[in-house]
């Protein structure tokens, strides 16, 4: 039976889920198991990983970093890569100039990740096709010469004008809920384990993925917290969605709550390449 295992965050930015994850798949890549990671959201940042542009450019398909090391450790075929990741969303930096009469915006919507996509793909597993969109209103407020980058970009790829509501609803839908687990459904077919990330410090990509997973990891700077009964961390959610609309839909929430069945050290390494045995072992025994 094919291990489905979470790996998310405690922190918003920079727990390490990439190199961890990275690092569990090439541990079970080692060990002669037939590996996937499914990334079902990604996000990327326009500026601080600027050659995703020519990335997508080259591939006619909006990919981010992480996606791309991936793909390139698993030997995932360009035709597979909607596969692995059916949501990809390009965020850009804010341009200053706009906001000199209201510097407070300028921070609060730098900090506000919707406030900041500006292109977005959507791909249909079932169909084999991927739409890209572009967000009216958040490119209008990208710095000049990234503006024109990515338009031209949204332009190669064919990408839909539309405001953020819009985008928000889509992503939101029922529709792409079902794709996103028939896209798993797939990975889960073909392998003997596959590492699902999650988006940021999110408990989950999207609520149907409960189902499937057999072992959660929460990933920290220099330790990874791991949760070997998954129902009691659902159980923990639910009681907490019906006093809180968002709180419990975070890592942080449930990790004062419950207990982790073990917790590992990782360490620190160089070189992404390099296999980190005794994390990644006890990740995904």
């Amino acid at each position: 039976m094919t291990k489905v295992i979470l790996i998310t965050g405690l922190l918003a930015f920079d727990s390490g889920k990439t190199w961890f994850t990275y690092n569990a798949a090439n541990y079970a890549l080692s060990k002669g198991l037939r590996v996937s990671i499914y990334k079902p959201v990604a996000g990327h940042d326009a500026w601080t990983q600027h050659h995703t542009i020519e990335i997508s450019r080259e591939l006619k398909l909006l990919l981010g970093h992480d996606v791309s090391l991936y793909a390139e450790l698993l030997r995932v075929e360009p035709s597979r890569l909607h596969l692995v990741n059916p949501v990809d969303l390009l965020l850009s930096p804010l341009d200053v100039e706009l906001y000199l009469n209201s510097i407070d915006s300028f921070y609060k919507d730098m900090e506000d990740q919707f406030s900041r996509i500006v292109l977005s793909r959507v791909s249909k597993c079932r169909k084999k096709v991927s739409s890209h969109f572009l967000v009216r209103e958040n490119i209008a407020k990208a710095p000049r010469f990234l503006r024109d980058e990515i338009s031209s970009l949204a332009k190669e790829l064919s990408a839909e004008a539309i405001d953020l509501q819009t985008l928000l609803n889509l992503l939101t839908s029922r529709e792409v809920s079902i794709e996103l687990s028939y896209c798993l459904e797939e990975l889960v077919g073909e392998n003997d384990l596959v590492l699902v990330e999650s988006f940021n410090n999110a408990v989950l990509p999207y609520i149907d993925l409960r189902s499937s997973i057999r072992k959660i990891v929460v990933v920290s700077v220099g330790k990874a917290l791991i949760y070997d009964e998954p129902e009691e961390v659902w159980k923990v959610i639910d009681e907490g969605l019906k006093e809180n609309a968002l709180q419990p839909l975070i890592t942080e929430y449930f990790v004062k709550r419950i207990k982790p069945s073990a917790i590992v050290d990782i360490r620190p390494r160089m070189d992404i390449r390099t296999i980190d045995e005794d994390s990644a072992a006890e990740a995904i025994r």
